[in-house]
């Protein structure tokens, strides 16, 4: 299987685990608000059909070559694959500042990095443990302010064991 093969499935096996993760109510959910994931290799959100529903989006982005010392057993290269967790929400009306709206989407995005720092995902045959968690900026101003949508964008760090 090539890297980007890899990788796709990686983004696959994240969103379907996500989806999983999200019991039937009144079953409580490990996260703070219901959404459905999807791997998108090309993001593209149309923001006047999004109404008030919560986008989560699977983006793969890379692949960090690493070299391990000469006596790992695995062998010399070992890669760290990476992939965005863009999470999107359009403001309500009742939510005239965006505070609360914003505050969910924060928590959501810790939420999921935490799920997946409790346990390994099966990708193939292959294990794949989250390694690097990337969430410089919370959340896009500009993009909140131009749009009315809060979108935070977590990015993950796998190895594939």
């Amino acid at each position: 299987m090539s890297d980007t093969s890899r990788l796709i499935a990686l983004c696959d096996a994240v969103a379907a685990a996500l989806n999983a993760a999200q019991p039937e109510p009144p079953a409580e959910s490990p996260f703070v608000l219901a959404f459905e994931a999807a791997r998108k290799v090309i993001p593209l959100t149309n923001l006047d059909k999004l109404g008030s529903d919560v986008v989560v989006e699977i983006i793969p982005t890379g692949l960090i070559e690493t070299r391990e010392p000469a006596g790992n057993l695995a062998g010399l290269f070992a890669g760290q694959y990476e992939l965005d967790v863009a999470i999107q929400q359009r403001l309500p009306a009742s939510d005239s500042d965006g505070n609360d709206t914003a505050e969910d989407v924060l928590l959501l995005a810790e939420q999921i990095a935490d799920w997946f720092r409790q346990g390994s995902l099966t990708v193939g045959s292959h294990k794949a443990v989250l390694v690097t968690v990337d969430a410089e900026a919370a959340y896009s101003v500009p993009y909140l302010m131009q749009k009315r949508t809060v979108l935070s964008v977590t990015t993950l760090g796998f190895k594939v064991l």
